[in-house]
């Protein structure tokens, strides 16, 4: 992700958080990871590092499922507080099922006060949530297409979850 950001976004500040010394070695070796913009330390422990974050990737998975932090409100908590006024929070979930993505979104809606958007990854169990201290909406169809078109995205693949 950080590779990508950075080709996409040259002049963006990134800057990514890693527990494991390996992750992060096999990150530099095999996919060219600027190791002067990682830091290895727990997310729960370096979150509170950042201030005024405009986009922050939450993507942490452990052996089976996501780690104990994420599940605590503290830490959601902490992740929003980091986020600039106009800042968004993109979590890469994965669900076990229909319900718990429905309880995911209602804890993330308790957390942020306002309602996450939810994105479907066609083919695979992996959900996006968009979170911010903010309401969050979709643009309308006629100027996503624009977008996408100017871009080059395909949009076949773009499905929002609903409740």
């Amino acid at each position: 992700m950080q590779r990508y950001l950075h080709k996409a976004l040259p002049d963006a500040k990134i800057h990514t958080l890693e527990n494991n010394s390996a992750v992060i070695q096999s990150a530099t070796d095999f996919f060219g990871l600027n190791p002067h913009k990682v830091s290895q330390i727990d997310a729960s422990s370096g979150i509170n590092q950042f201030k005024r974050v405009d986009l922050l990737f939450v993507d942490l998975f452990g052996r089976q499922d996501h780690p104990h932090c994420l599940h605590q409100a503290d830490f959601l908590k902490a992740c929003l507080q980091t986020l600039s006024a106009q800042g968004v929070m993109v979590l890469n979930l994965l669900p076990s099922s229909a319900t718990h993505t429905e309880d995911w979104l209602a804890f993330l809606h308790l957390q942020c006060g306002f309602a996450p958007l939810c994105f479907a990854i066609p083919q695979y169990q992996n959900k996006v949530i968009l979170c911010a201290t903010r309401p969050l909406k979709l643009p309308d169809m006629q100027t996503l297409a624009v977008y996408a078109k100017d871009g080059s995205i395909n949009l076949d693949y773009l499905t929002l979850y609903s409740l």
